[in-house]
Formats: C-alpha cells, structure tokens, sequence
C-alpha cells in the first residue's frame, strides 16, 4: 500500500523499499512472480488480505506472511498465503481488497515476496520497570539493529492464532541479556495475542490432538468443554479470561508443546523512514486536555452500530480514556486515523457478533471505519486515543462568553486602552482555559 511516496522498485535484482533518498535492499527477496488471476477471492475467515498461490509456490515459502509488489507502479501490501486452491500455475487469487491496494488487474504481473522478519520461539515476562510503557525487549542481534534504524512501526504477530499488536520503534529496546530466539512482552500483550491459546483450530489440528495418545483425559475434556465445532473447525466458546484457572493452565501448556510458542516481529513497510507527525492544532489540544491512549483489539461492534460513525468499548476502558458516551475517539491504525463517536458495549450483543474475546481488550469497529482504517482483520490492535480536539472545542465553545465576559466586568480593563484590554484578553483566555481543563487532564489513565 503506498504510504507517504514509499514504494517498491527493482534495483539491480534487488527489491529496494525507496523512500527519497533512503533505500532498503534487504528486506524483500522476490519468492515467484505470478500473474493475477480474473476471479476474486473471497475474504478468508473474515481477513481481507489473503492470497491464493499454486502449491509449487507455496512450497517456496519461509512463511505464510508475505509482500505482494506491483512493480508497474511500485505499490506494495502485506498478504496472508494460502495454497490450498486450485489456482493455476503461475497465478495468484487476490481478494478485491489486495488487488486495489497494489493496482491489479487480471493478467498483471506481481511479485510475492518473503519478508526478512524476526521470529522468536521463547516468549518471556517483561522486566517490571518496561511494562507501564507497552514496550518489548528484543536481542542485540545484527537484523534487529538493522530494522530499527530504518523502520518507526513494528508488528507482532502470533502465527497460531494470526492476532497481531503494533509498537513504536521508541518502545522497542535492545536487551543484551536475552538470547537470539528470545523476546520479552508484558502480560497484557500476551492477552491481545491469544496467550497462545487460539480462538480456532482446524479440523486437522482438532484431529490430531484427538487422536494423540500422550495427552491425557483431562485436557482432552477441558478441550471438548472450551471449543465447538462449526463450519471447517472448532471455534472457542469462552472468553480467555473466563476460563476456569487450571483450564486455561492446561490448555496453554498442551499448545506450547504441540503447536511450539513463537512470534513474528516484523516492521511496517510504510513506516520506513516516516511517521506521521501530528499537526500543531493536535498538539495544543493534547497539552491543553491531556493524552490518554489505550491499545485494544479490533473487534466487530453492535449490528445497529454497521451503517454509523460509532465504536464501542467498555465502561472500564471510557473511564480510563477520561470520556463519556458520546464523546469521539481517535483510532489509528499504522499511519492511518479516524476519529469517531463512542458508546459502551453491550455483554450479550458483544457475544452475539463475536466470536468470544476478552472483553476488556477489546473495540467493535464498524466494517466502514475498518476499511478508512486499512484494517484486514478484526484480530489486529489499534491505538485508541481520546480526542483531544473534540474534547478542546466542547469546552472551549461552553466556555469562551461566559469567560470574556467576567473579564471584561472587572474594572481594572476600564482604565486602559483597548488595544491592550484586547491584547490581556488573548494572553488571559489561553491561561484560564488551560486551568479549567485541568479536571479533564486528571481524569485519564495514561
């Protein structure tokens, strides 16, 4: 996807991330170059940006997570690979989102890339003085350094269940003490990452734990008791957060050992050597109101919330934002924003448009607001920050007469000349609004 001029070229056979005068030769490496196929894709399991490939060339892969390049016009978007489908050979199946993202049309060549990202097969607990700050902890290693000098936006993703977090390279730190397969998150990006107990598995895997003779009664009744079966696989019928302690122990365990436990650092391609900067006008309001941000997973909202510009969240998660029904919210999701209207959930309609999620952890994204957002699946994280601007004007507009006009009763203006009473007036408006705005900035979390 084209991000602020960032663009895919062809270097001297070489995939080059340009962004004017910064290059990148070492992230990409071309897997095949496919032609795209006439008929479209439908959404798998409700994500956006999968793509169908022979098994020959999904043979190839190092990955299911790769870069689909439009090198005609230099457009680039992150794909999910399938390559269980009968396209043809040479081909590739795009869903209407991928092919109007990089500009394709039946018969164009793309390149399907692999991605030279991190992966991390033993997750620990972050240290006590980095969890305030949602940041991780990654090894000193030569490709890790290498990333963080080029790209301001990482993903994390979890290839179990294919729930993914994003953090800023500032939130990123190097620790020498871990190893070069180790990663350290907090408890609460465990959570939005499943904790690596998926939300679905397939017939196959639901098979195989079935069939295994090593695991015991017990976890195969807390299976049979924690999923239901629907179409194509078994899909969890418990949030995670209220399953019973052992249950969630067991289980948890039971998937390291059988599925391993491993994550997937990756940066943001339209980050390279770019992050969007808030204007001056944002920036006054966030000193003068106070930023609050939480990180939540995206999720479906209320099926009366489809057609509008209204997202849900929890009381809990609106008290710590320090906003009331109604107010809007700024999501982001990468460099993209929205800003829109928000009401509380709802228990019983969150469980009837959901499949079951730690409420709490949780935002319901109407599908309209979610393609604004560039968002492709309800598994990723988005940022939400109250708005600061919305909160600023409603303030401001309530306050602003009854302000001017108790200054300008007070005697000590009728003894000076105008041009200075004007000039007081815009020193003192600026001073009284911000003390009167304190209450808000008290009233956030973070």
């Amino acid at each position: 996807m084209k991000n602020a001029n960032i663009t895919v070229t062809i270097e001297n056979d070489s995939l080059v991330i340009v962004r004017k005068r910064y290059r990148n030769a070492s992230y990409l490496s071309a897997r095949a170059t496919v032609k795209c196929s006439e008929r479209k894709l439908p959404p798998i399991d409700s994500c956006l940006n999968c793509v169908r490939v022979p098994a020959d060339v999904k043979l190839l892969a190092h990955g299911k997570y790769c870069t689909l390049v439009n090198p005609a016009n230099g457009r680039f978007v992150d794909v999910l690979v399938d390559g269980a489908s009968d396209t043809a050979a040479g081909q590739i199946d795009l869903t209407a989102f991928v092919a109007e993202s990089v500009g394709a049309n039946a018969g164009d060549e793309l390149i399907l890339c692999d991605q030279n990202s991190s992966n991390f097969g033993s997750v620990k607990l972050q240290k006590m003085d980095a969890i305030k700050n949602d940041s991780i902890a990654l090894p000193p290693t030569a490709a890790v350094v290498a990333l963080l000098q080029d790209f301001c936006l990482f993903e994390i993703i979890n290839p179990l269940t294919n729930d993914s977090i994003f953090v800023r390279s500032k939130y990123v730190k190097v620790d020498a003490a871990l190893k070069p397969d180790e990663i350290r998150i907090n408890q609460k990006q465990r959570n939005m990452l499943s904790d690596n107990i998926p939300t679905r598995l397939t017939e196959q895997q639901w098979d195989e734990i079935r069939k295994d003779e090593t695991v015991n009664a017990a976890i195969k009744q807390a299976l049979t008791r924690s999923y239901t079966k629907d179409k194509g696989c078994h899909t969890i019928n418990v949030p995670i957060d209220e399953m019973e302690h052992e249950v969630k122990l067991s289980l948890r365990s039971f998937m390291r050992e059988r599925f391993g436990e491993s994550l997937i650092v990756r940066p943001v391609l339209e980050s390279f050597h770019y992050e969007k900067k808030p204007s001056l006008y944002r920036r006054m309001c966030n000193l003068y109101v106070g930023k609050s941000v939480l990180s939540l997973n995206c999720r479906r909202p209320h099926e009366c919330d489809e057609n509008a510009d209204i997202v849900r969240m929890t009381e809990n998660n609106m008290r710590f934002l320090g906003i009331g029904p109604m107010d809007k919210v700024v999501i982001q999701y990468k460099e993209k924003t929205v800003s829109c209207h928000v009401l509380p959930f709802c228990d019983e309609k969150f469980a009837y448009t959901n499949t079951p999620s730690v409420i709490e952890l949780s935002i319901g994204i109407p599908a309209h607001v979610r393609r604004k957002l560039g968002v492709t699946d309800i598994q990723s994280s988005v940022k939400v920050n109250r708005d600061t601007a919305f909160i600023f004007k409603s303030s401001f507009n309530e306050q602003l007469v009854p302000l001017i006009l108790t200054l300008l009763s007070l005697r000590f203006f009728e003894d000076i000349a105008w041009y200075f009473s004007v000039l007081l007036l815009l020193v003192l408006v600026p001073i009284v609004m911000y003390i009167t705005l304190s209450s808000k900035r008290n009233m956030c979390g973070r």
